[in-house]
């Protein structure tokens, strides 16, 4: 009886045994429920009813069989599922180091920002220093150039007074005692010539403290030159950062 409802449960009639092999309790069921398929009667009725309740039976073995499996595979033991695990973590590492280059990418940027930032509040303050030197310097070539004009005006007056008052001592010298009105005109005039000598010699302590600062003017203008150099350069560099 075996041999037939195996037979006539297997697609190949040709086989005297069925590849599924004998029918186990775990893969038709219970065993009252093998015992029930073998005593069931010969009939086709019978035989067909043995069939379709070989074929459940099989079918829940199967369907268990794919459970257990099931179950090895993903048990702690399993080696795919170290590998997911081992995957699981790399990811997770990767994902932390992501975040962190991020973090640092942004306090980097931050760093550049406030340097960007002072570079430009350097770069205003140079500006406004370029700007009141050169009006320094303007306003201290003018003067100088007013008192050095001053100076010539002085430096002729002077010379025309001494040669006026050469004049009058030699037609006093030819002049009577008596005649007192050149000797009050050379005294005059000497008295003017030593006036304008000592302005003469305090202008020229003027002009050297003038020429002192003509040369401080020269430094200034140098300085100003390189710091606009700088300040082009670092607008230049501003204008890269943006």
């Amino acid at each position: 009886l075996e041999r037939e409802v195996c037979g006539a449960a297997c697609p190949n009639p040709a086989q005297p045994v069925c590849p599924t092999g004998p029918s186990t309790p775990s893969q038709v069921g219970s065993v009252d429920g093998a015992a029930r398929l073998l005593e069931g009667g010969s009939g086709a009725r019978g035989r067909a009813e043995q069939i379709s309740l070989l074929r459940d039976q099989l079918r829940e073995a199967q369907r268990r069989a794919m459970t257990d499996n099931g179950g090895l595979a993903g048990g702690p033991s399993s080696p795919g599922s170290r590998g997911e695990e081992r995957a699981r973590e790399r990811l997770q590492q990767m994902e932390q180091e992501r975040r962190h280059d991020h973090e640092r990418l942004l306090v980097v940027e931050q760093q550049l920002r406030a340097e960007l930032d002072e570079s430009r509040r350097r770069a205003d303050a140079l500006a406004a220093r370029i700007k009141n030197l050169e009006a320094d310097v303007r306003s201290k070539r003018d003067k100088l150039k007013l008192l050095l004009d001053k100076s010539d005006n002085d430096n002729q007056l002077v010379s025309a007074l001494r040669a006026e008052l050469e004049r009058c001592r030699q037609s006093s010298g030819k002049l009577s005692p008596q005649g007192d009105v050149p000797a009050r005109r050379v005294a005059d005039l000497a008295t003017r010539a030593a006036e304008q000598q000592a302005q003469i010699g305090r202008q020229e302590k003027i002009i050297g403290s003038l020429r002192e600062r003509a040369a401080e003017v020269d430094r200034l203008s140098s300085e100003n030159e390189k710091l606009r150099e700088l300040v082009g350069l670092l607008q230049d560099k501003l204008s890269g950062a943006e």
